[in-house]
Formats: C-alpha cells, structure tokens, sequence
C-alpha cells in the first residue's frame, strides 16, 4: 500500500471517530436530560455516596498523625472518653 493510501485511510478512520463521538455526546445530553435520569442523579448526589467519595478522596492524602486527629475530632475515636 501507498502511504498516501494509508494517509487516507488514516484520516477517513480519524473523522469517523470524531463524528461517532459527536452522535455519542448527542444521545447522552438526550438522556440526561430526561425527568428519569433527573431522578436518578438527585437521588445520587442526596445518598451518603459523594460525603463518601469525597472523605475517602480526602482521608487518601492524609499522614496518621492528621488522620488520627480527624478521627478524634469526629468522635470516632476509641480513646475519646
């Protein structure tokens, strides 16, 4: 094969791509914006989840000293009276 063949191929493949990935994020803005998906991510972000995520994020990047700081200040901490 010539390269320009294969350039071309290359550059059909690349705008194929492109144009499915624009269908895609055309279908999902369709979906998420349903009553229906509203729903599910109301109930989502009102669950106990993103506190979670967002402690677990949290606690990943902390040393023991501050982790153990933490723990005592919530209260969750065995040696606390």
């Amino acid at each position: 094969m010539s390269t320009t063949v294969v350039a071309a191929a290359r550059s059909s493949g690349k705008i194929g791509q492109s144009k499915a990935r624009r269908r895609l994020e055309t279908l999902a803005e369709q979906v998420l914006a349903t009553p229906e998906a509203e729903q599910v991510i109301v109930g989502v972000l009102e669950s106990p989840l993103p506190k979670a995520v967002a402690r677990s994020t949290s606690l990943a990047h902390l040393d023991g000293r501050q982790l153990e700081a933490l723990t005592y200040e919530a209260g969750d901490d065995p040696r606390r009276p």
